[in-house]
């Protein structure tokens, strides 16, 4: 008999890197529990929705709520939620009595492990960043084990129920598909300029791209990743700006909204320098790489996580700073070309940055789960 895991939790990559692991190992029936929706007021669904099921794994939609820092039209009916999503999750839970619940933050986790625990199921939870989440501070008094990533979180929790796991990396960054690059047919002998906004993208990252498309072609390669959401039509504005482009330029830039698998490492692999957000999942996987990196903080995360994140990375020697307040078309472009010109300097700090990352990460984060199960 297989044992039952519940994985939910909104930081897919490091969840991904566990339940690849979990998959390896063997012996696990494994469901998701998840956004069904990528945001509020949105019909575009979620990434964990049409990734999880890719992967073989049960996918089990929770209507969760949060209270919101700013008051929009979305704001009642997300804190209504908040019961509802409470009692989905208690009777999934009920109904499939899962051995252990694996949290991975964000607030779609906490009514799971919430509702686990009087039905008597032990939770483990994994915490990504450098500044706690809200989410994984009420997690953390129904765990019984907290997973951390970074040696100075660890005195944010208590030290009995704490370990220093580090943060999961998936296993397929490191690999390289030869068939999907050569399908790109960039030009020959110009550096690849790789921009991402995360899962869900930046449309400020986004717009200052478009700002100095042409200057940057005219140097070099690039490939965009846009982010899913639909709102400000950021993927299908730029998709009609390459259409206007000449066919030689055209061959210089690609774009999707968003980037997994091999597709993903076969990008990094190739990249000369990653324009990216400063979210800890991303970041853990480009200084594995050991990536030179432009990066643009999200600036209203809470208690400025980003750029903490970010300023880790600059004290490696690999990557510089753009705070979104500055950032504009001419100055990103001015940046790149300066990180470009100095790639030797960033490329001699690669092996300090790598060695921040836990390569065993994914598997220690399962041996806590084996225990606790």
């Amino acid at each position: 008999m297989k044992k039952r895991i519940v994985i939910t939790g909104g930081h897919l990559t490091p969840a991904l890197a566990v339940i690849e692991e979990l998959q390896k190992r063997g012996g696990w029936e494994i469901y998701f529990f998840g956004r069904k929706y990528a945001a509020e007021g949105e019909k575009v669904p979620s990434l964990e929705s049409l990734i999880i099921p890719e992967k073989g794994i049960w996918f089990i939609p929770i209507s969760a709520g949060r209270l919101q820092k700013k008051f929009t039209r979305y704001t009642i009916p997300a804190a209504l939620k908040i019961p509802l999503g409470f009692f989905q999750a208690f009777f999934h839970l009920l109904r499939l009595r899962p051995k252990v619940i694996l949290s991975f933050g964000g607030y779609v986790s906490v009514p799971v492990v919430v509702a686990g625990w009087p039905l008597g199921i032990p939770a483990v939870t994994h915490e990504q960043t450098t500044v706690a989440g809200r989410a994984t501070k009420i997690n953390s008094f129904f765990a019984k084990k907290i997973c951390i990533s970074w040696p100075q979180t660890t005195w944010m929790f208590p030290k009995k129920k704490s370990v220093l796991t580090g943060n999961p990396i998936r296993q397929e960054i490191f690999k390289v598909n030869q068939k999907l690059w050569q399908a790109l047919k960039f030009e020959k002998g110009r550096p690849l300029i790789l921009v991402t906004g995360g899962n869900q993208g930046s449309h400020a990252v986004n717009l200052a791209v478009e700002g100095c498309l042409k200057k940057i072609l005219a140097k070099y390669n690039l490939f965009q990743q846009t982010g899913h959401l639909q709102a400000l039509g950021d993927f299908e504005r730029l998709e009609k700006a390459r259409s206007k482009l000449s066919p030689n330029l055209q061959r210089r830039y690609h774009l999707k909204k968003y980037i997994f698998g091999e597709e993903w490492g076969t990008l990094l692999s190739r990249a000369d320098l990653v324009v990216s957000r400063a979210g800890m999942n991303t970041l853990t996987e480009l200084a594995a790489l050991g990536k030179p990196l432009l990066l643009i903080p999200h600036p209203w995360v809470p208690k400025d996580e980003q750029t903490k994140n970010a300023q880790m990375l600059k004290e490696a020697g690999l990557a510089e700073i753009l705070p979104q307040e500055k950032l504009t078309p001419r100055l990103l472009f001015k940046m790149i070309e300066k990180m470009i010109k100095n790639l030797g300097f960033y490329q001699s700090n690669s092996i300090k940055a790598k060695k921040l990352v836990k390569l065993n990460a994914a598997s220690k984060i399962a041996d806590e789960v084996e225990k606790i199960s």
